[in-house]
């Protein structure tokens, strides 16, 4: 029997995002079909490598592929924000129409391609006024700015993000709440749906996973200490959540009702992703819309500026 308002995860990275994760679009699928989840979205890390497999696997399954990727983006020079060296923070952004679908590519290639060489992979504030046209916003939740400057107590910078986001991407950008175990998740919430509240921002809740069960946590950490060169042993060494694995709708279910004030909030951002997959990404529906965008892309094409 169908859900009548099933979970649907929108920050699955496979084995594209390249030592990150280990899982194959197939296994995505899979997944997806076996919890009756009408769509997923991969959103791989700085690139759209998997984009045409991901499309073909899913419809052939009854499935809505939603594409995204997971891109770094350059701090903006009007926020006073010299707390931490780190220059990037990340946001996801999600194809919505063909127009958002071309400048989701536009982005990624200028990421690669229109950086210094020292530089790792990114956008710019300016880029995406220029090519936001199709495309959702995520906030990307601890991955995100609005987190980490919550996190470090500079609520006015924040609250700053937030207006700048709005400001580019409207009623398309969505404040991201995700529940994996991080102290930075229980300190930003509150802030986040006062903020949701104050502005009339949708919020979406996600799990962003790149394993299968918790069991392969370890091995995981084994697989980001290969891509960053340290070692297991390393205190510093970068890891994610044991709870980064591809959920059931039943354990998104429970985790969302954990805190019962908070439920009528949490509910609607469990909606908000099955509202986005049925009624708002229409993108890639379509194989001939994947390849005529590919195509476009390979004879250099110009592309939508929003």
């Amino acid at each position: 029997m169908e859900l009548k308002n099933p979970f649907i995860h929108l920050r699955a990275h496979s084995d594209y995002s390249l030592l990150e994760s280990t899982l194959k679009l197939k296994k995505i699928i899979e997944l997806t079909k076996e919890e009756k989840m009408p769509a997923v979205a991969v959103t791989d890390h700085n690139n759209l490598f998997g984009a045409l497999e991901f499309s073909q696997l899913a419809i052939k399954q009854g499935i809505q592929p939603i594409i995204g990727a997971e891109l770094l983006v350059k701090r903006p020079t009007s926020l006073k924000d010299t707390a931490t060296p780190q220059h990037f923070d990340t946001l996801v952004l999600l194809a919505q129409s063909e127009q958002g679908y071309k400048n989701l590519i536009k982005l990624v290639s200028q990421a690669h391609l229109d950086v210094a060489i020292n530089e790792v992979p990114h956008v710019t504030f300016e880029q995406l006024k220029t090519y936001h046209a199709g495309l959702i916003c995520l906030s990307a939740s601890t991955k995100g700015a609005i987190t980490r400057l919550i996190n470090e107590g500079n609520l006015k910078e924040a609250e700053s993000y937030i207006d700048l986001l709005k400001e580019i991407f409207a009623d398309q950008f969505y404040l991201e709440l995700t529940r994996q175990g991080y102290l930075e998740e229980v300190k930003a919430e509150p802030f986040i749906l006062e903020q949701a509240q104050k502005k009339s921002i949708p919020i979406v809740a996600t799990n962003p996973y790149y394993f299968l069960t918790p069991s392969m946590h370890e091995a995981h950490t084994v697989l980001m200490c290969i891509s960053d060169g340290t070692y297991i042993h390393s205190e510093d060494k970068r890891t994610v959540s044991p709870e980064s694995y591809f959920k059931s709708q039943s354990q998104m279910t429970l985790l969302l009702k954990i805190y019962p004030r908070h439920w009528k909030i949490q509910r609607s951002s469990h909606k908000n992703a099955l509202f986005m997959s049925k009624r708002r990404i229409q993108c890639c529906h379509d194989l001939r819309v994947v390849r005529a965008c590919l195509n476009q892309t390979r004879c250099g094409a110009s592309v939508s500026k929003g």
